[in-house]
C-alpha cells in the first residue's frame, strides 16, 4: 500500500482476492455519515453516491456486494454506477472494496470508508 492509502503497488503477482480479503480486517478506516438530501457520502470532495434502498439494504445484511447507484438520467450501470463490497464490522459498515464508474472510467478503492449500522 503507497503512502496515500489508495493505492495498493505489488512487487510480485499476487491473487486479488487475497489483497482484498486481507482489508476486511484491517485498521478502521474514517466514519461517515450517509447524506439523505443528497443520497451520498462524501470520503473525498466528490459523493460516492448510493440510493437510499441500498443504504438500507447493506445495513440489514452481514455481507454484500452490491450495485449501489445508477445515474438516473443514464439509466445504465455502463455508463454510471457505484458497487459496494461491504462487512458488518460491530457498530459500523465496513466499505471493503468501492468501485466507481464515472462515464467509462472503472476506478476501485480498497476500504476507503466506513459507516453506522
Amino acid at each position: 500500500m503507497e503512502d496515500s492509502l489508495e493505492t495498493v503497488v505489488a512487487r510480485q503477482e499476487a491473487p486479488a482476492l487475497d489483497v482484498i480479503d486481507a482489508w476486511r480486517d484491517g485498521p478502521a478506516r474514517p466514519l461517515l455519515p450517509y447524506l439523505r438530501d443528497i443520497n451520498a457520502f462524501l470520503p473525498r470532495d466528490l459523493p460516492v453516491y448510493v440510493s437510499e434502498d441500498a443504504h438500507a439494504a447493506v445495513r440489514g445484511v452481514e455481507e454484500t456486494f452490491a450495485r449501489a447507484w445508477v445515474c438516473a438520467e443514464c439509466g445504465d450501470p455502463e455508463d454510471a454506477s457505484v458497487h459496494l463490497w461491504t462487512v458488518h464490522r460491530g457498530p459500523n459498515v465496513r466499505v471493503v472494496l468501492l468501485i466507481e464508474n464515472e462515464g467509462g472510467r472503472w476506478a476501485c478503492h480498497l476500504h476507503p470508508f466506513e459507516f453506522s449500522r
